[in-house]
C-alpha cells in the first residue's frame, strides 16, 4: 500500500490478504487483547491456547505441569482450530528454518519506529486509486474484520471477502481454494 501510494502509475492492482489499518501505536495491544477476549469465549481450544502460552511465559517453560508440551502454543495462537494448526505448524516450522530477518545496511527493522510510520502514512490511503482485493480471515484475531471492513472503507478501489473459518495464518485447503477462487473472480471482473 506505501508503495502504491508512493509510485500510483507503477501498481494496476494489488491483492491485500490478512491486512487492515493499524491502531496508533498506544492501542495495537489494546486492541489485539480485545480481539483475544472475544475469541476466548467463542472458543474452548483457542482459550486453552492463550492459557498454555500465559503459563509457557510466565514460569519460562515449554512444559506444562501435567507434561504436555507447550513450544507449539505461540504458532497456535495464529490458528483456527487444532485441525488447521496441525496443517500450518509444520509449514511454518519449515519457514523459521530460514532464519529470523537479515539486516538491512547492518541494521535490523525497528518495529515500533515502522510501525508509527505507517500509522501516519495511512492517513493517506483514501488518495490510493489503485485496483485491490482484500482477503480477511473472519476468525483473524490479530487482523479483525471490523478493521479490515475500515481498510475496505478506505480504499476507494476495493473489494473485501471474508474467509469463513480462517485467521492469518490458517487457510486450510477448503479456504485456500475459497480464497484461490475470489482471486480468479476479482481478476475477471476487473480485467487489467
Amino acid at each position: 500500500m506505501l508503495y502504491s501510494l508512493k509510485y500510483p502509475n507503477h501498481v494496476e492492482g494489488m491483492i491485500l490478504t490478512g491486512t487492515s489499518l493499524v491502531a496508533s501505536p498506544e492501542d495495537v495491544y489494546k486492541r489485539r487483547k480485545e480481539s483475544e477476549n472475544k475469541r476466548i469465549k467463542e472458543s474452548e481450544w483457542f482459550s486453552q491456547v492463550v492459557k498454555d502460552w500465559d503459563y509457557m511465559y510466565t514460569n519460562k517453560t515449554e512444559k506444562a505441569p501435567d507434561g504436555r508440551d507447550l513450544s507449539e502454543a505461540p504458532l497456535k495462537w495464529w490458528c483456527y482450530d487444532e485441525e488447521s494448526s496441525k496443517k500450518v505448524i509444520p509449514i511454518m516450522k519449515e519457514i523459521s528454518k530460514a532464519g529470523r530477518r537479515k539486516p538491512v545496511n547492518g541494521q535490523m527493522p525497528q518495529t515500533e519506529k515502522m510501525l508509527e510510520y505507517y500509522y501516519n502514512q495511512q492517513k493517506k490511503f483514501l488518495q490510493i486509486k489503485t485496483k485491490t482485493l482484500i482477503l480477511n480471515g473472519k476468525a483473524d484475531t490479530n487482523n479483525l474484520p471490523e478493521f479490515a471492513e475500515q481498510l475496505h472503507k478506505t480504499l476507494p478501489n476495493s473489494k473485501l471477502v471474508f474467509i469463513e473459518k480462517s485467521r492469518t495464518f490458517s487457510l486450510g485447503r477448503r479456504c485456500i481454494t475459497k480464497a484461490f477462487t475470489e482471486i480468479d473472480k476479482w481478476l475477471k471482473e476487473i480485467k487489467f
